[in-house]
């Protein structure tokens, strides 16, 4: 877990994109078929943990309590991060997310 967002990450590779930073809140040894899970993805000039500060507020809690978060840092966006030759196009970069869920065991 990071301590400073409580989430845990994993580092996963697209294939046509490169590696993306998923932040996992919540638990997905307990995801179930009728689980909610969340993708998220930053705008610009933030990163995912403007995510975590939203599902942290007190309004957030019982979603929260019931539901799987990821929050994606796309390619070359991640804290430190090397500049990218190439930033994929959206259309492959929402292809490829697909992968995301496959790694990690969500299934529809």
């Amino acid at each position: 877990m990071t301590k400073e967002s409580n989430t845990r990450e994993y580092v996963i590779i697209l294939e046509e994109c490169g590696s993306v930073e998923v932040h996992v809140e919540g638990e997905l040894s307990n995801l179930k078929a009728s689980s909610p899970v969340f993708l998220t993805i930053h705008d610009v000039g933030s990163s995912y943990k403007n995510w975590v500060s939203f599902t942290n507020h007190e309004d957030m809690k019982e979603t929260k309590d019931k539901s799987v978060f990821l929050h994606i840092s796309l390619p070359g966006q991640q804290p430190a991060a090397d500049d990218l030759d190439c930033f994929p196009n959206m259309n492959t970069l929402a292809m490829n997310l697909v992968t995301v869920l496959d790694q990690l065991g969500v299934k529809d």
